[in-house]
Order: structure tokens, then C-alpha cells, then sequence
């Protein structure tokens, strides 16, 4: 039998129990093939529990990952266990798949659910789910919260679900409050799940019943009210509240005469947006909520909105934009932005002593303006200015530097380890910035990677389980590859196949919950399949881009606007097109060449795309320059298995004009290098067609682009190579 069991925890927490009921299934299983997926959706605060549409967000990424999971059937047994918001996020998923496309459930088992008393069972049992054991606490408080305050949830974890029970339909009442499912005294403890839940996934056998409910008329009274609970409670939330927008406003109004409580609700909003939404959402949700949020801004009274920490939310509002820009490419936009929140934070004057989350914003702010000044072209109306973008990252640093000592003495340290995250990735930046032709300093960049990593290693000290700290570190590994990519060494594979194997892990934990991090494990998958190509291991990396294709192309259809992840798109597409082509050209197999036209052709369009979208990206607009040359080397190379070598030669000698592009990032050698190759395949088609004259004079280019190259690229070695092949070319036609 192959057996799947989910287990999904509640908010507040990491689900501890959920590694300890997969340790206690495994020891009774021996007799299947059973896979257990402990869903972690990371900590979910209780603000974003009260707000419904983050709730749906969870809920939504969950029901993608059943679908996923459960898309080949080849499962014979399905159960799922779920634990406070864990109840909610399992019934609302399945309930929420098309009935012919839900998984066939044998077993769900509920605890401390905040499910609504009268949640609509009916339509899941026997439409797949064969059984469902709600275990509920008499003493489970904490529900009192979600019956009485939170919209569209209620204390089925207490109370029970209503409605006909029987076999299939069982509710058990133990005298627990909402954890004591797996701890005793505060302390873990497996006694329960081992007594009540395995043998219920590990076998048909019926549920212990168990009721240990106490009557009383006072009691039904208060039951009563809380039943009732909810609709006086949806009543009040309809007036306050259709969408978090609203939340803030309403509250706001309510504590207009307290100023401190206006600004801890806009802080806690926006970090809301920032942690749980912007890494799950579309883009353009997450940036329809933080204009909203400027909107309400707006509205303030003057005398509010000149105040310092008012001031402070607006600009950290501008900041989330600036940087929701970013990820849609749009450099220019992210200029302004970030620009904007710069001017309303540096009349503060803010300090280490005075202000100093406002010293940390407008560091951000900094930063995120130097990001723009070091992704233009000259040729823009926004210039590339490496100088410039590296005073700017020096000038962030050294602000967020302050605050390091600060974060130390700090009493408030989880609020404050923002500050840390905003250095670490200043630092990681500057290293970005050393790689690029501006620079071509690999070695200093290594430096600032290696500080990148110390800084965020001081925040898993302290915060060991935080597992975005651990994502950080993985993703360093990638950038020491890129080092060594840079400077030709082969220890670069390695670099990145170690950062995948960390990432991964992290990745499949949040099941599609954070999209950024599958999109950055994407890239990783992508640089592993274009150093394998480099190294001539053509069928390892086609299979390395295939793997990467798969999940890009998942995040593009969850949000087919974000430019991004789009380009990411066009370039594995390209990169699958271009291994094909070096491929057949290498083996000299025309049957090689199957389907690299049409991958090409695919990332040429995409690209054009983003660059009409937005002219003012010059990597974009540089992408767009390699397809095109990839393409016009791909009719080149038809026409050459064809044997018409004037025609193919004419085609490679396009690529080399379309290839000629200006290039201010890291991709200058690569680019330098992919020109001399083709007008090396240009000058070997000409003499096949008898036109020496012109064979030579591509050759000879080439040898000049070369000798240019080697006294100035960081990877000479490569252009020596090929510098020595052209020579014995020239010489022996």
C-alpha cells in the first residue's frame, strides 16, 4: 500500500508535534510505502489570523499543493491531521477543489479545530473523505478568540461540529486546552497521538470514543450565547471591515485621540503585507494593498501626517512598492519609489539614538536607489553608474552598521532584527556590484558575500528555528559559485549544487507558500544546468534546465504578470534552445537540434515582450540581444547540416551584429566570448563555401576581440584558449 498523510499545524507556532507523529506513524507502518508531508505554512501571527484574505491566501497555496501531490493518483490512502488553523486550511482546501479532482481521503483528524460549528461536512464525507475524527478540548480557551472575534471561523475544537454523526462522523470531548493534544505540563509528549491518532492512520480500526463533556443550566446558557456568537459577530465585522484596508481606517477612526495606537496599527499592517503576503500574492495584490495603505495615509490630518512615525509608515509603504518594482523590472519606477521614501525620512535626520527604525528605513531607501543606478544602461535616460550605486550601498552600510551595536543591548530584539536581514542583504549587494564589468572584482566580492553570511549567521543564533535565515545561507552558497563562475574556476558547480541541496529542503517545507524562494531555488537549477553546458555534460544539463523549466513554469501561471519570474522563464528557455544547438554542433548530429528552434523562438517572444513592457531594463533589453543572436545561430546551423555554408555563414555573422550589444553587468566576458565563437562558425562555413577572403577576415576579428579580452577579463584562461585555437585557424586554413 502507498499511504500519504499531511499534517498541517496552527498559528503561533512551527508544528513541533508534526515530526513527532511522522517518527511515532513510521515505527507502526512497516507494513507500506508511506510518505508523510508535515505542511508548514511558517509563523502565522494572530493579526493575520483575524484578517480573512491572508487565511484565504494559506488556504489557496494549500489546495495547490494537495492538487499537486495527489495529481497522478498514485496513492492508495490519503489522511490528513490538522491542529488549530491547520483544521481550517485542510477542511477549506479540500472543500474548495472541484469534487471531481479531490484526492480520495480515507481519514481526517481534527484538534483544537477554529472551524464553525456548522461547517459543511455533508459535502466532503463519502465525496472523497471516508472518515473524520474531531478531537475537541472542554478546557480549549484559546477558541473563545476565534468563536467570539475572528470573521468566518468559530470553536468546533470545544464544542464540536454539529449535525448527524455516526460512524463515519466522530466528535471525542478530553478535558484539554488547545495544545495539550502534545505536551503535558508544557513539555512534549507523545502519549495521546500514539493512544488516539496512529492507530486510526495505520489501520480501519474505529475511534476510541471518548465524551468527558459536564452538564449544567449555566453552562447551556453560555453555550448558547457562544453558538450565537457568530452572527453577531459577522454582523460587526461586515461594519467594520470588508478588506484589511478598511480594518486600519475603522480603527483608526475609533483611536483617533491615540496617535501610538495609529501608528503600531500601520506598522503591523504593512509588516503583514511584507512577511505574509508579498511573498505568497500576486504583485499586483500586494500592491493594491500598500496603496490602499497610502490612501489611508492621506487621509490623516496634516498635524498627523507631519508627525515622525506617521512619516516613517508612508516611507516604508514607498519602500515595499519600490521593491515590488523591482521584482516587476521596472527600474525607473523603483528609482522613484524609493526616492520617495528617502525624502520623507532624511528631514527627520534620523540616528541610531533618535529614530532608529527610521535610520533603518532610510538605508533601505538608500540601497534600493543604488540597486537602480546599478542595473541601467548609458545608452537610457537613467544612466548606469557603478560609482554611484556603490557610494549609495556604502552610505546604507554604514547607516545600518550603527544599528548593529544598537541591536545588541535591543529589548525588543524581534522587532528590531530587520535591521540585521536590511545589512546582511546590503552587503550581499555590494558583492553583486563587484561582480559586474564596472568593477570585475571577484575577490572583494567574496569578502562582502563572507560578511552577508556572518551577519545572518548571528541571526540563527539567536533565532535557530527561524527558516528564512537558513534559506539566507543556502542562497550564499549560490553567490560563492557566482564568484568562481566569474573567475572561471570549476569549483563553481559544486558552490551551486550545495546551495540546491540546501534550499530545496526549505523549499518543499513551505509547499509553495513563500513563491520568491522557488523562483531563487529556479535559479540555482539554472546555473547548475548552464555550468554543466560550459563543461560540454550537454545531456546533465538539459535535464538540470528541465527541472527548472517545470517549477518556473508553475510560478508563471500562478501569476502570469510577474515580469521576474517571466524573465527567468525566457532565459531557461533560452538556455534549453542554446544547449541543443552546441549539442548537435558538437556531436555534428542533426537530430540534436529537435526542438531548440521552438525554445528559442518561445524566449525571443517573451522577451520582447518584457523589454515593450518596460524599455527602461537594460539586463532585459541585453536578454532580448541573446535570443535573437541564438536564434539567428540556430537558422545558421540548420542551414549548415543542409551544406549551404554561404547561407549559414551569413547567419552566424547576424548573430555576431545582434550579439554586439553594450553590457555594464557580469555578462560582459560571456557575451565578448559568445561573439567570437560565432564569427569562428561564420569564418569555418565560408571556407566550406570557398570564400576565403572573408573567412579570414571573421577569423581575424575574432583574434582581435580575443587579444582584447585577455588583458582585461578576470577568466582569462578562457580567452587564451580560444586566443590559441584562432592563431592555428588563421594558419593552417
Amino acid at each position: 500500500m502507498k499511504q500519504l498523510v499531511i499534517t498541517v499545524h496552527g498559528i503561533r507556532t512551527f508544528g513541533n508535534w508534526q515530526e513527532r507523529l511522522e517518527e511515532l506513524l513510521r515505527g507502526k507502518a512497516k507494513d507500506r510505502d508511506l510518505t508523510v508531508i508535515n505542511y508548514k505554512f511558517g509563523y502565522f501571527s494572530v493579526a493575520a489570523f483575524i484578517v480573512p484574505f491572508f487565511r484565504w491566501l494559506v488556504v489557496r497555496r494549500f489546495r495547490r499543493c494537495v492538487l499537486d501531490v495527489c495529481a497522478d493518483g498514485k496513492w492508495d490512502r490519503v489522511d490528513f491531521v490538522g491542529h488549530s488553523f491547520g483544521t481550517h486550511i485542510i477542511a477549506w482546501g479540500l472543500y474548495g477543489i472541484d469534487p471531481s479532482k479531490r484526492p480520495p481521503v480515507h481519514t481526517i483528524i481534527l484538534a483544537g479545530s477554529v472551524l464553525n460549528n456548522y461547517f459543511q461536512w455533508p459535502a466532503l464525507l463519502n465525496r472523497p473523505v471516508k472518515r473524520l475524527v474531531n478531537d475537541c478540548g472542554t478546557r480549549d480557551i484559546v477558541l473563545l478568540f476565534s468563536q467570539v472575534l475572528v470573521p468566518f471561523t468559530g470553536m468546533a475544537g470545544q464544542q464540536g461540529f454539529n449535525g448527524g454523526t455516526g460512524e463515519n462522523f466522530r466528535n471525542r470531548f478530553f478535558p484539554y486546552g488547545h495544545s495539550d493534544y502534545f505536551l503535558v505540563g508544557g513539555k512534549a509528549d507523545n502519549a495521546f497521538m500514539e493512544k488516539y491518532w496512529v492507530p486510526l492512520l495505520v489501520s480501519d480500526a474505529a475511534p476510541i470514543m471518548v465524551d468527558e463533556r459536564k452538564s449544567s443550566a449555566l453552562g447551556g446558557i453560555w453555550l448558547t450565547l457562544l453558538n450565537n456568537a457568530g452572527t453577531i459577530k459577522l454582523a460587526i465585522w461586515l461594519t467594520i471591515v470588508g478588506v484589511p484596508t478598511l480594518l486600519i481606517w475603522r480603527l483608526y477612526v475609533q483611536a483617533r485621540d491615540n496617535f501610538v495606537a495609529t501608528d503600531s496599527l500601520l506598522s503591523g499592517y504593512l509588516e503583514i503585507v511584507s512577511e505574509s503576503v508579498q511573498p505568497a500574492a500576486q504583485l499586483k495584490t500586494a500592491e493594491a494593498l500598500l496603496k490602499s495603505t497610502q490612501d489611508i495615509i492621506a487621509r490623516l490630518p496634516i498635524q498627523s501626517r507631519d508627525d515622525p512615525r506617521i512619516k516613517m509608515q508612508e516611507a516604508r509603504a514607498f519602500i515595499l512598492l519600490a521593491e515590488l518594482k523591482a521584482e516587476a523590472g521596472a527600474i525607473s519606477e523603483l528609482r522613484g519609489r524609493a526616492r520617495q521614501a528617502y525624502d520623507l525620512l532624511k528631514p527627520i535626520e534620523p540616528s541610531a539614538d533618535e529614530y532608529p527604525e527610521a535610520l533603518h528605513l532610510l538605508a533601505r531607501s538608500t540601497a534600493l536607489i543604488a540597486r537602480s543606478y546599478a542595473q541601467q544602461d548609458p545608452q537610457r535616460a537613467i544612466a548606469f553608474d557603478g560609482q554611484q550605486a556603490m557610494r549609495l550601498y556604502q552610505e546604507a552600510l554604514a547607516a545600518l552598521r550603527t544599528l548593529e551595536p544598537r541591536f545588541e543591548k535591543s529589548d525588543s530584539k524581534e522587532r528590531d532584527r530587520a535591521w540585521l536581514v536590511a545589512l546582511a542583504r546590503t552587503q550581499r549587494e555590494i558583492g553583486d556590484l563587484l561582480l559586474t564589468d564596472a568593477f570585475k572584482k571577484p575577490d572583494e566580492a567574496r569578502g562582502y558575500y563572507a560578511a552577508s553570511v556572518k551577519t545572518f549567521e548571528k541571526l540563527k543564533q539567536l533565532w535557530p528555528d527561524w527558516t528564512r535565515v537558513e534559506f539566507e545561507l543556502g542562497w550564499a552558497k549560490n553567490k560563492y559559485g557566482d564568484v568562481l563562475w566569474r573567475k572561471g574556476d570549476a569549483g563553481a558547480l559544486a558552490q551551486y549544487q550545495e546551495a540546491a541541496k540546501d534550499m530545496a529542503p526549505l523549499v518543499a517545507a513551505q509547499l509553495s507558500q513563500n513563491l520568491e524562494w522557488q523562483h531563487l531555488l529556479v535559479l540555482v537549477q539554472a546555473n547548475i544546468g548552464s555550468i554543466l553546458r560550459n563543461q560540454g555534460h550537454y545531456e546533465e544539463a538539459l535535464a538540470a534546465f528541465e527541472k527548472a523549466v517545470k517549477e518556473v513554469d508553475r510560478l508563471t501561471e500562478s501569476d502570469p504578470g510577474h515580469r521576474t519570474w517571466r524573465a527567468t522563464r525566457a532565459w531557461i528557455y533560452d538556455s534549453i534552445g542554446e544547449t541543443k544547438l552546441r549539442w548537435a554542433r558538437r556531436q555534428q548530429n542533426e537530430n540534436l537540434l529537435q526542438g531548440a528552434g521552438d525554445k528559442l523562438n518561445i524566449a525571443q517572444t517573451l522577451r520582447h515582450q518584457l523589454v515593450d513592457e518596460v524599455p527602461d531594463n537594460d539586463r532585459w533589453r541585453i536578454d532580448l540581444a541573446v535570443s535573437r543572436a541564438n536564434v539567428a545561430a540556430y537558422e545558421g546551423t540548420v542551414k549548415e547540416f543542409k551544406k549551404e555554408f554561404i547561407g549559414a555563414a551569413n547567419d552566424f555573422d547576424e548573430a555576431v551584429r545582434r550579439n554586439s550589444v553594450q553590457v555594464t553587468d557580469e555578462r560582459g566576458e560571456p557575451m565578448a566570448l559568445r561573439t567570437i565563437e560565432f564569427r569562428e562558425w561564420a569564418a569555418l562555413d565560408f571556407k566550406q563555401g570557398l570564400n576565403a577572403e572573408a573567412a579570414d577576415a571573421q577569423i581575424r576579428k575574432a583574434i582581435e576581440l580575443a587579444r582584447e579580452q585577455v588583458g582585461t577579463a578576470v577568466d582569462r584562461k578562457v580567452f587564451e584558449d580560444k586566443l590559441d585555437e584562432l592563431e592555428k585557424l588563421l594558419k593552417n586554413p
